[in-house]
């Protein structure tokens, strides 16, 4: 328990260019019904007047602390600013345009020292213009505790209702990377992957304003060079953790590959051949790079075959060749396996030689004794 000159928790605001919804944030933060906190607003040099309305508040409440800038750093190192000046036991992220309710911190810090947890997570509603949405995303979150699983399979964003422990992030270097999309994700996989403990708090919820400007929607000219970048990051970091090979290849699935595969799909023009050569070149880097390649086209997302996770590339890519990736009639040389449309597996049959192409990668040449080379067909 911190001493009494010590605040329960640090909560990191970084401040660009948010002058129409601010002060809703702040009132939500000076309004909070536990105390002992500390408000870190870090300047991040915007062009309107958010910081004129920052110093206001700071005027008038002596627990609110701000980090001036002299340029604009983005995100992810006024993230990490607020956090090299972090007091608190535990630290929080809130969004200068998002806002809490009322005993949104009490909650989630009472959690925290009841369960010796070094990250509790609250739940969310996303705000629109016109309807607000509660997530469901705790749902997914429970199931994967009660399975001992890697909780990063369900929780893939939003760790700014999070607690953290403050003395976990500074022993192991967590911090955010220095990019323009997905600096969030890597800074979550890598706390859940050291958090020794997880735990929800549904009760606390944290209202994510969605309007055209905010942080999420905007996409620069360096959108998917970050984009890739980060899955490197996380692709490494997982690879490096020691969790169960099911799990990781989990969040591979639902954390990557179906994000890459469907939603940023539809960010480009249909017609933009030269986009999909190289984002489908990036793909096949990245999913080389994590080494999960036959596991994620061969077997995965169809759980019937999880019983054959140990077998090698080799053998996984004969069986599948024999029982799931084989074309409708038996004569067929040359097919292609296609997950939502997309092409990301060719084979050719020469004889009894199967050759595999992903993603236009030469992968393996799978013999089959039990084939007539000059038929085709299974003996």
């Amino acid at each position: 328990m911190p001493s009494n000159d010590t605040p329960c928790i640090s909560v990191i605001v970084p401040v660009y260019n948010t002058e129409a919804y601010i002060g809703k944030c702040l009132d939500s933060l000076v309004s909070q019904t536990m105390r002992e906190i500390e408000f870190i607003l870090v300047d991040d040099c915007g062009t309107d007047r958010s910081m004129d309305i920052a110093h206001r508040y700071a005027a008038e409440d002596a627990r609110i602390r701000i980090l001036e800038g002299t340029e604009n750093t983005g995100v992810a190192q006024a993230r990490n600013r607020g956090m090299e000046t972090a007091r608190g036991e535990y630290t929080a992220f809130v969004d200068s345009d998002d806002w809490l309710a009322p005993d949104y911190f009490r909650l989630l810090y009472d959690k925290a020292v009841t369960e010796q947890a070094d990250m509790v997570k609250g739940s969310f509603t996303a705000v629109w213009p016109d309807r607000a949405e509660p997530s469901r995303m705790n749902d997914g979150i429970r199931q994967c505790l009660l399975r001992h699983s890697f909780p990063g399979i369900a929780y893939t964003y939003a760790f700014w209702n999070t607690l953290f422990r403050t003395d976990m992030l500074r022993r192991h270097h967590i911090i955010f990377p220095s990019l323009t999309h997905g600096e969030d994700m890597v800074f979550l996989v890598n706390a859940l992957l050291h958090a020794n403990k997880l735990v929800l708090e549904d009760g606390a919820v944290y209202y994510y304003n969605q309007h055209d400007g905010s942080t999420s929607r905007a996409i620069s000219s360096r959108y998917y060079d970050s984009l890739f970048r980060h899955y490197e990051m996380i692709a490494d970091l997982l690879k490096q953790s020691g969790q169960p090979r099911r799990d990781i290849i989990d969040y591979w699935q639902f954390a990557i590959m179906q994000p890459l595969l469907t939603h940023h799909l539809h960010l480009a023009d249909g017609e933009n051949t030269d986009f999909y050569t190289r984002f489908f070149s990036q793909v096949r880097r990245l999913l080389f790079r994590g080494g999960y390649s036959y596991e994620l086209y061969y077997h995965y997302p169809d759980p019937f075959y999880r019983h054959i996770f140990d077998l090698e590339p080799s053998q996984l890519a004969s069986f599948y060749v024999q029982h799931d990736c084989r074309p409708d009639f038996s004569n067929k040389k040359e097919w292609t396996v296609r997950i939502w449309g997309i092409p990301v597996a060719r084979f050719k049959r020469l004889g009894n030689l199967t050759k595999i192409r992903i993603f236009g990668i030469s992968c393996a040449k799978i013999h089959h004794p039990d084939m007539d080379a000059t038929s085709n067909t299974p003996s």
